[in-house]
């Protein structure tokens, strides 16, 4: 008993925050269930968060350091940066299942003369109550992008897509619906069918190496594809090319393909 006892002591203690879930490829993505999930990001990885409590937009804009412990711990302890002076920007996004929808964008002093956030939430409630959906911690040199509400085959969608730097073309991207019965945002995950597409369509020692592809407002997904011993400037495997479609609140793939290189003389 005392063993057990002393367990669950280092698990909570290694676990501070038992209402978020951890996860590193589409497939591991956490379901919502019926909770409220904020989707997480930073140099620490990647989590869904479990949002129980409204509350006014002062609290995202002026007590980050509440919401994020990191932000807590950087006040404390960065000697080179002021984090006690952090800044917002509020953004009207638009109205998303009859729900107000705001983009905040955090700066620090410096980032003015750069123009450049180091942080960005996407809240959503109405009569100054809300609750956040997305937060990212920009420790991966992110260009953070405005969100926006789009109609798709007839559903209404909440993108939220900002680019990670670099030469991969990656991107902190999110896509919702909204749930009127459990009365929640609904992350459909089009990262979770493409993968799984991929794995099925794609001969074995063949993958793409490079993020984007996917085509919100066209419903699709089209990218080379890598075979191994390629370099990563010049892919010779072809390409695969997949066609999407709502199904409740998640989307599904109606088309896979896969069109091999020609090989030529």
């Amino acid at each position: 008993m005392i063993l057990r006892i002393l367990l669950f002591i280092s698990l909570v203690l290694l676990c501070p925050d038992l209402s978020a879930q951890q996860w590193i490829s589409a497939y591991d993505r956490p379901e919502e269930n019926g909770r409220w999930l904020c989707w997480e990001y930073s140099g620490k990885g990647q989590q869904a968060r479990e949002i129980t409590e409204l509350r006014p937009l002062e609290y995202f804009t002026k007590q980050l350091a509440d919401f994020d412990s990191e932000i807590g711990w950087r006040m404390a302890n960065d000697k080179l940066q002021d984090w006690s002076k952090i800044h917002s920007q509020v953004n009207n996004v638009g109205m998303f299942a009859g729900q107000q929808v705001i983009d905040i964008f955090y700066y620090l002093p410096d980032d003015d003369k750069k123009a450049k956030a180091f942080g960005k939430m996407v809240v959503i409630g109405n009569k100054n109550q809300f609750r956040p959906i997305v937060w990212v911690l920009d420790d991966t040199d992110v260009d953070f992008s405005a969100s926006a509400i789009k109609l798709v085959q007839g559903v209404s969608v909440l993108a939220t897509r900002s680019r990670i730097d670099g030469s991969g073309n990656f991107y902190y991207e999110d896509y919702f619906t909204y749930d009127k019965k459990k009365e929640i945002p609904v992350n459909f995950r089009p990262d979770d069918s493409i993968q799984q597409a991929k794995r099925k369509l794609l001969p074995p020692g063949h993958g793409v190496w490079k993020g984007g592809g996917f085509d919100l407002e066209k419903m699709t997904y089209r990218q080379s594809v890598w075979k191994d011993g390629d370099s990563n400037c010049c892919p010779s495997g072809g390409e695969i090319e997949l066609r999407l479609r709502f199904e409740e609140n998640l989307i599904v793939v109606a088309k896979a393909n896969y069109y091999p290189a020609v090989k030529t003389q």
